[in-house]
């Protein structure tokens, strides 16, 4: 990972967005951003209220004192529970299973292969969908496909979809730990294929 220049949507200026940044970035499952910091500091700006300079006051500070208000309690924020059909893996992980049922289905009426050659090439279609609904869900700046669900989608045997579309999409090659997972499952899946051709398999 090296540092990125970005064109700032609002000045049309190009900054830096650092290494560090960029981690701290993925690790909190941040978009990329789209301002530079001098337009983030000024849209913040805008955003709270100006406080009145002390300097611009008819008064002499030395003569009148404010009296400050007593500082409100602050209440500990409560804690919400989330139902876990709300939660993004089950929002995008239930229909891309759906998804991939149904094409099995449809494949398995059209053509006369075995199941698991159907549930391959309909898994494969899914993770192909899943990685350009993502990069699609990523320019809009909405909610999400985890990544999760896409290394969930691979494990199932749909890495040759999934990686079909990580390059015509050009999408989570970016990021290392997630290329680091995406290969360490590959290669269980090419062990186990090969092992069962050799070892298995008359």
């Amino acid at each position: 990972m090296s540092d990125e220049i970005i064109e700032c949507v609002k000045c049309r200026r190009d900054f830096i967005w650092t290494e560090g940044e960029q981690r701290f970035f993925e690790e909190h499952n941040l978009n990329r951003p789209k301002l530079c910091q001098e337009c983030r500091t000024q849209r913040n700006s805008d955003r709270r209220p100006g406080m009145r300079d002390s300097k611009t006051s008819p008064f002499p500070t030395d003569q009148f004192q404010v009296a400050k208000p007593p500082p409100k309690s602050r209440k500990p924020p409560q804690k919400h529970r989330t139902h876990h059909m709300t939660q993004p893996v089950f929002l995008f992980g239930v229909p891309a299973v759906i998804l991939a049922l149904i094409l099995t289905m449809v494949l398995a009426q059209a053509f006369s292969f075995n199941t698991l050659t159907v549930w391959f090439i309909a898994i494969n279609g899914t993770a192909f969908l899943c990685y350009g609904c993502d990069k699609l869900l990523a320019k809009l700046g909405t909610l999400r496909i985890p990544e999760s669900v896409l290394l969930a989608v691979e494990v199932i045997g749909g890495t040759l979809g999934a990686f079909a579309g990580m390059r015509i999409f050009r999408h989570k090659t970016a990021k290392p730990e997630f290329q680091r997972r995406f290969w360490i499952i590959a290669a269980i899946q090419l062990i186990l294929v090969l092992g069962y051709v050799l070892l298995v398999k008359p």
